[in-house]
């Protein structure tokens, strides 16, 4: 089973917040919705959820900077997990790689929007 690759709404923040504390980073649901709310207004931000018929079993999170040794952008991923069941569920990291590779930090910016 593949996982389907969508970015995050604050319906979301429960399943990534329990994502979140499976990292080790517990965080209420508030500020979770919050946080999804404030990275989605900010062009150089986005979070992204992995869903399977099993519900949200990923998370990754993505900031686009420029960066001034180069004339493009990098892009760093600033959260990613995986939940335990995910990896037997179909959340790839080939998934994974795909949404990276398309991020406008590696030179592809069509897939960003």
């Amino acid at each position: 089973m593949n996982a389907a690759i969508r970015p995050a709404t604050p319906r979301d923040a429960d399943a990534v917040a329990g994502l979140l504390a499976e990292l080790g980073y517990p965080t209420d649901v508030e500020p979770c919705r919050r946080r999804i709310i404030q990275l989605s207004r900010n062009a150089a931000d986005r979070v992204f959820i992995a869903v399977t018929d099993e519900g949200i079993l990923g998370l990754a999170s993505l900031h686009v900077m420029p960066v001034f040794h180069r004339d493009d952008h990098l892009c760093r991923l600033t959260a990613f997990v995986v939940a335990e069941q995910g990896t037997v569920a179909g959340v790839s990291d080939v998934s994974w790689f795909r949404l990276w590779s398309s991020s406008p930090g590696n030179g592809i910016a069509s897939a960003w929007k």
